[in-house]
This record gives structure tokens, sequence and C-alpha cells, in this order.
């Protein structure tokens, strides 16, 4: 394994930050503050894949609302009934937080939706599409700007 571009502060033990356990729900610090990985797929379906209780094959449905991942379980083993909803992030509202952050810190530096778009796609992520993203700029992060420079042109 070539680690040469690798160093320390790479990996973390996850002893220097709290760490939440439960539901996602449950945060001990704001949602922009919070840690957020990329997790490819083939690794998530193996949570999925087989019952927690029986260790029977599952059943799994997955639903995308932009960044948001959600996965319907359902073990195939009918004398087990257990059946699981997960959503791979919390929800702000109504609206999945990854989705609002993402257009906040696109918004928030400056750059091109279009171009961050292109990146993140060419990496294989899963975005929100740029109707979204208006609307999150227009109904929610730009009157954030107006109220916290003072609105108008003596603001900003």
């Amino acid at each position: 394994m070539d680690s040469s571009y690798c160093t320390e502060d790479d990996y973390s033990t996850g002893t220097d930050r709290a760490s939440s356990q439960g539901s996602c729900s449950q945060q001990q610090t704001s949602l922009h503050d919070e840690d957020k990985y990329i997790v490819f797929k083939s690794c998530l379906w193996q949570l999925f894949s087989n019952c927690p209780v029986c260790a029977a094959p599952c059943a799994v449905i997955e639903q995308y609302k932009g960044t948001l991942l959600v996965v319907n379980q359902k073990c195939s083993n009918s004398q087990c009934h257990f059946t699981r909803r997960w959503d791979s992030q919390p929800f702000v509202g109504s609206i999945p937080a990854g989705n609002v952050l993402l257009s906040a810190a696109i918004l928030f530096n400056g750059a091109s939706y279009r171009k961050t778009l292109k990146l993140l796609q060419s990496f294989g992520l899963v975005v929100i599409s740029e109707d979204t993203y208006l609307l999150h700029a227009r109904s929610y992060l730009q009157s954030t700007i107006y109220k916290t420079f003072g609105g108008g042109s003596k603001g900003l």
C-alpha cells in the first residue's frame, strides 16, 4: 500500500471529537460542524444485505432526494419480521440537511453550481439538481446573507 500521500492527520481514531450514537437526529454538534464521509455504495450495502436479527438475506430498496439516501430494508425470512428505514442524513424541517448544506457551501464560497456539479459528478457523488440549488438560494440562503450583512447596499 502506497501511503506516501497520507499524513497522520488523514486518519482519525474518533477520540478527538464527541461521537454521536443512535439516531442521526440526536446531534451533539451543529450540522454544518458535524463530520461527513464519502461512503461507497458497495460498502454501505454490506450493512443492509443481511438481517441483523437472523442473518437471512434482506430485500433492500433505495430512494434518493438529492444527497439524501433512504434505505428500506426487509428481512426475507418469513419467521423474522425485521424491517428498517434508514436515512443517510438528518433533516432540517422537511429538507435533507446535506442538500441545503451543499447549496450553502456552493453559494457562500462564491463557487459556480455547474462547475461544482461537474466536479462532484465526475467523482460519482449523487448531488442536488440546479433547480434545488436555486430554490435553496432564493428561499433560505440569500435572506441569511441579507440579515447577516444588514441588507441593501450598505452591508455588502
